[in-house]
């Protein structure tokens, strides 16, 4: 239950906050990885670099999501195979973005960039409505969301 000193607004769209300080987190943890790995000349293919940093980040992000943005989810042995899915079509959204910003000689950034204002938000509605079907979209269920 949220406590009395908890102003309105961060009740009412804890869920929306929450989304943000995990999602601004796991993006600079995918963000530093993608570039360090991009730039060590580890994997010099910008679309290559990119994906492993996705594929690195995902479990993360699912773990931290389930814990703390959508704690109130109910049936989470049906959540990581959704996810899943969720992931699989924000990777061809980042491998596809990274890809052709890489055949219009774009430089690096441009592609992650993409991935940064694109996948957040088409992730949040799905993440809530469909992988792990919560009933409250912006605030966390059980928590007083009155004024």
């Amino acid at each position: 239950m949220a406590s009395a000193s908890e102003p309105p607004f961060q009740r009412r769209f804890d869920r929306v906050i929450r989304y943000l300080l995990v999602g601004g987190g796991v993006t600079a943890f995918y963000t530093a990885l993608a570039v360090w790995i991009h730039e060590s000349r580890l994997v010099p293919d910008a679309t290559v670099a990119s994906t492993i940093a996705y594929l690195v980040t995902q479990p993360i992000a699912y773990l931290i999501h389930q814990r703390l943005t959508f704690p109130d989810a109910a049936y989470p042995g049906s959540q990581w195979p959704r996810y899943g899915v969720m992931a699989l079509a924000g990777l061809a959204i980042t491998a596809g973005s990274m890809k052709a910003i890489s055949v219009l000689g774009l430089p690096f950034w441009v592609g992650l960039l993409v991935g940064w204002v694109c996948i957040p938000i088409a992730n949040f509605f799905v993440s809530a409505m469909w992988v792990f079907r919560t009933r409250e979209l912006l605030s966390i269920e059980g928590r007083d969301t009155k004024a």
